[in-house]
């Protein structure tokens, strides 16, 4: 074996051990919700990254992750996300169907939220950048729940 191929080797096992080192563990998200009407069914909470298709319309499409807790409970914590950039979005599920309520054009009357509460409507649609939160530099985010109609 020569000098060479052993000083490759090396370094490989040496880039290894720093990039394990350097590379950040899974983060926790807190999101709690606030301003709901009532506490009926649930509180549905989505994460999305930027490459994922159909945001903000949790219900319809696959955002990375979806968690459900409680509306009584107005708090959920996601775990286990890598560091980087998403945007988060809520809804409330009062009668547990797995989607907001809507009206007969199809715009929620049941509560939604964004991350960073910008305003949005029907009007002023709802965008990743507008929702976006990095991780781990924002550990908990409050949303306030909005009823467009």
């Amino acid at each position: 074996m020569s000098f060479r191929c052993v000083r490759s080797n090396m370094l490989g096992l040496l880039a290894g051990v720093l990039s394990a080192a350097i590379a950040m563990p899974a983060q926790a998200l807190d999101v709690s919700i606030d301003g709901l009407r009532n506490t009926d069914g649930d509180v549905v909470v989505c994460v999305w990254r930027a490459q994922d298709q159909g945001f903000p319309n949790c219900a319809k499409s696959a955002p990375f992750r979806k968690l459900s807790a409680p509306a009584a409970v107005g708090k959920v914590t996601i775990e286990g996300l890598p560091p980087g950039t998403y945007a988060v979005t809520m809804f409330h599920d009062a009668k547990r169907q797995g989607k907001p309520e809507t009206n007969f054009m199809g715009m929620p009357t049941s509560a939604v939220g964004l991350a960073n509460n910008p305003d949005v409507g029907p009007m002023n649609r709802p965008t990743f950048d507008k929702a976006r939160v990095v991780v781990p530099d924002t550990p908990a985010i409050t949303i306030n729940a909005k009823y467009i109609f």
